[in-house]
């Protein structure tokens, strides 16, 4: 790599402002970080999002279960587990944690792979009412 005159200015300039530090100039200046999207929130899993919204206690878990696959259908998951899911957490935990959910992925605080593993883990270690 060969630096022009206007680099070694920039790489002397960043030396004396920050003067303990170790600086790496192996690749370019200007390189960039193109952050990678697994997980898309489309139309129709906005429209299970609010499907899911006005759910209540009384809504049964069968028909939980079916916005849960429709959800994460793009990954696979063991026979029953959503139903597994909807009978052993309230709509509005369940709601919770995919709010959670979205906004860490869309904030860009973490790259999901799979988020129905992810969401599993979420709701099942979830912060427990305050007694």
């Amino acid at each position: 790599m060969v630096l022009n005159e206007s680099d070694i200015n920039y790489i002397n300039n960043v030396k004396e402002t920050i003067p303990n530090k170790n600086i790496n100039v192996n690749g370019m200046i200007n390189d960039s970080y193109k952050h990678k999207v697994i997980f898309k929130l489309t139309k129709s899993k906005q429209q299970v999002i609010l499907e899911l919204n006005q759910c209540n206690y009384k809504t049964s878990p069968i028909i939980i279960a079916k916005y849960l696959e429709d959800f994460f259908k793009e990954w696979t998951s063991q026979k029953g587990h959503w139903l597994f899911i909807s009978q052993h957490y309230t709509p509005r935990a369940i709601n919770r944690t995919i709010n959670r959910l979205v906004k860490l992925q869309t904030t860009g605080k973490k790259t999901i792979c799979n988020p129905s593993a992810y969401f599993t883990s979420l709701i099942k270690f979830r912060k427990k009412r305050k007694s």
